[in-house]
C-alpha cells in the first residue's frame, strides 16, 4: 500500500491512493484533512488560515472572552478580582431579540458604580451613562441597584435616537428606611372607581410632626402675652391634614390687639375655597365670652374662634376675650390644604 509518494507536479502526497488523497502539500500550502491520534500539544509556526473550532480559543485579535484557570468567565477583560462572571467597566450585556435592537441590558452607570437593569436604556459614555438603546417610540424602565439603594425609572413612550444620553425619570426608590417616592409621584388607585367630582387618585403624600400654636389678633398686636405650656401634632395624608393642640396663657395685656382672635402657625395653609370646622375641647379662663367651635382661614394659616352658645348665632371670639390671667384651649381640626 502506498502511504506517500511525489507527483508528477512535485507535490507530495501522503497517504495517497489511486482513489483519494488525505493531505497534500505544495508550494501554495497544505490541502485536504490530517487525521491524528490525541496529541498533548499542536504548534503552528505562523497563522493558520481557515481555522475554526467549535469552542472558545484565542484565534482572535482582542481578548473578548476569557476563560481563566480558575473557570472564571470574563467578558473584555484578562482578569477578575472575584470569583463568577465579570464584565469590563464600558461593556454592556445586551439581549438582542432577533435585530440589532438590544431593548433589554445591563451594565454598570458611569457616575455610581450601580448595576443597572435597563429596558430601553443601554451603556454609553458621558455623566450618568444611560443611554437610549431603541430609536423609536418606546417607553423605558429601569431598575439601579447603587449607593445602598434600588431606584425604580419609568419613562413614557418617546422617540431617542440610538445612543443619545438621557436622564431616566425616578419613580421611587427603597433605601434602609423604606419605600421613598419621588417628589409628585405616589400609590396610584385609578383602578378603582371613582366619583364624578374626581380630581385625582393619586396618594403623593405623607407626613406627620408637631407644631407650635399661637395667639394672633386680626389688627395690632398685644402689649404682652406669656405663654405656659403650649404643643401641638399633625399628620398629613395627601392634602388632608389633622392637627391638635394645648395652648396655655399665664398672662396678657392687651395692647393694641383688636379685631378677631385667632389661633395661628398652622403647619399647612388652609385651602382657598371654603371655610372648614375645628373642634374645640376644652377653654378655661376666657373673659365674658369663651370659644366653643371655630373655622379654618381661608389661604390661611390659623382658624377663627367662635362661641355657639348663642340661641341665635355664633359670637366671634375677640382679642379682649382672652383672659389676662391663665387660659386654657384644647383645640382640634382636620382641613384640606392648599
Amino acid at each position: 500500500m502506498t502511504r506517500s509518494r511525489v507527483k508528477n507536479d512535485f507535490s507530495i502526497g501522503i497517504d495517497d491512493s489511486a482513489t483519494s488523497t488525505k493531505l497534500t502539500v505544495t508550494n501554495s500550502g497544505v490541502a485536504g484533512t490530517l487525521t491524528t491520534a490525541a496529541q498533548p500539544n499542536i504548534t503552528s509556526v505562523g497563522t493558520l488560515t481557515g481555522f475554526t473550532s467549535t469552542g472558545i480559543d484565542d484565534n482572535a485579535d482582542a481578548t473578548a472572552i476569557t476563560i481563566d484557570s480558575s473557570e472564571n468567565v470574563i467578558v473584555g477583560n484578562t482578569s477578575l478580582s472575584a470569583s463568577g462572571l465579570g464584565v469590563a467597566a464600558g461593556k454592556n450585556i445586551g439581549f438582542t431579540e432577533g435585530s440589532s435592537v438590544s431593548y433589554a441590558n445591563m451594565y454598570r452607570q458611569n457616575n455610581s458604580a450601580g448595576l443597572m437593569l435597563a429596558n430601553g436604556y443601554q451603556y454609553g459614555s458621558g455623566t450618568n451613562g444611560d443611554h437610549s438603546s431603541v430609536g423609536t417610540s418606546f417607553a423605558k424602565t429601569l431598575i439601579g441597584l447603587r449607593n445602598g439603594a434600588i431606584y425604580f425609572y419609568v419613562d413614557a413612550a418617546a422617540t431617542a435616537s440610538v445612543g443619545t444620553q438621557v436622564t431616566p425619570t425616578e419613580i421611587a426608590r427603597v433605601t434602609s428606611d423604606g419605600l421613598k417616592m419621588a417628589s409628585g409621584k405616589g400609590i396610584d388607585f385609578s383602578a378603582n372607581s371613582n366619583a364624578s367630582g374626581m380630581t385625582s387618585e393619586l396618594l403623593d403624600d405623607y407626613e406627620e410632626g408637631t407644631w407650635t400654636p399661637t395667639y394672633i389678633p386680626t389688627s395690632g398686636s398685644f402689649g404682652s402675652l406669656s405663654y405656659g405650656f403650649r404643643v401641638g401634632h399633625y399628620t398629613k395624608i395627601g392634602d388632608l391634614v389633622t392637627v391638635s393642640c394645648r395652648l396655655d396663657t399665664s398672662s396678657m395685656s392687651i395692647g393694641s390687639a383688636g379685631g378677631y382672635l385667632l389661633v395661628g402657625s398652622l403647619p399647612f395653609t388652609c385651602h382657598g375655597s371654603a371655610y372648614q370646622s375645628i373642634t374645640i375641647g376644652y377653654c378655661y379662663g376666657y373673659s365674658s365670652v369663651w370659644a366653643t367651635a371655630g373655622s379654618t382661614g381661608t389661604g390661611m394659616t390659623a382658624v377663627y374662634l367662635y362661641n355657639t352658645g348663642r340661641r341665635n348665632n355664633s359670637e366671634s371670639i375677640y382679642p379682649n376675650n382672652l383672659g389676662t390671667g391663665g387660659t386654657n384651649l384644647y383645640m382640634s381640626a382636620t382641613y384640606k390644604t392648599a
